[in-house]
């Protein structure tokens, strides 16, 4: 019995203030704000469980869509790398062609500006 009055004067407000603890326990301090009454199932094991359980349930749901987000924009990433070395591909083989070409056929006016751009790497993003 001494033990639970011990704990509930540990428990109040006023114990936390060292100047609280000299005074006379029935003089009652005001509370400057005012604070929700306490849960009465704040304290019982199965409601801390429960309020655990639908927290780790709502931080399991959130991870899955963010991984599933991941997943998303790293598929479409992986498309884009394809997609540009199909055309990085498809672009060496026009300067390959237009360099043969320019081998048999000089004269052909529009070649040299397209061999000078195609084999200009200025353009290429830094990786």
């Amino acid at each position: 019995m001494e033990a639970v009055r011990a704990e509930r004067q540990r428990s109040t407000p006023c114990s936390a203030n060292p100047r609280a603890s000299s005074r006379h326990h029935t003089q009652q301090q005001p509370q400057l704000s005012p604070s929700p009454p306490p849960d009465p199932g704040e304290d019982d094991p199965l409601h801390q469980q429960q309020v655990l359980e639908s927290l780790a349930s709502y931080l399991e749901g959130e991870l899955m869509s963010r991984i599933q987000a991941y997943c998303e924009l790293l598929a479409e990433a992986q498309a884009l790398n394809r997609e540009r070395s199909f055309y990085h591909g498809k672009l060496l083989q026009i300067e390959k062609i237009c360099k043969h070409l320019q081998s048999f056929r000089p004269s052909i006016p529009m070649l040299e500006p397209i061999i000078s751009t195609l084999s200009t790497d200025t353009d290429m993003p830094c990786t």
